[in-house]
């Protein structure tokens, strides 16, 4: 069975002020082809996870590091009406604040 692959648009909700925030880093707008809105934000943490250089979540200090992308109190997904060919977790546009 072929899996519909799209490209999901992730977006913040919360301001920039906003305590939820917890320091984390703030991505504007985040693409990512996946198979879903809930695997679109899985390959949206393990993309910061990399770009991070992060292994298993945790910083060096020992400081446990989060993207927030499982937050729906700081991040919305939508889909794209842009077709792709283009592999999982493929990232199609990134911006940070």
């Amino acid at each position: 069975m072929t899996k519909h692959l799209a490209i999901w648009r992730i977006t913040p909700v919360a301001s920039p002020e906003d305590g939820a925030w917890q320091g984390r880093v703030i991505w504007k707008e985040l693409q990512i082809v996946a198979s879903s809105a809930g695997a679109a934000l899985l390959e949206a943490a393990r993309h910061f996870d990399v770009s991070r250089g992060v292994s298993d979540a945790v910083s060096l200090d020992g400081q446990q590091v989060r993207s927030g992308f499982s937050d729906t109190k700081l991040y919305r997904v939508d889909r794209s009406e842009t077709p792709t060919n283009a592999p999982p977790g493929t990232v199609v546009f990134e911006e940070l604040l």
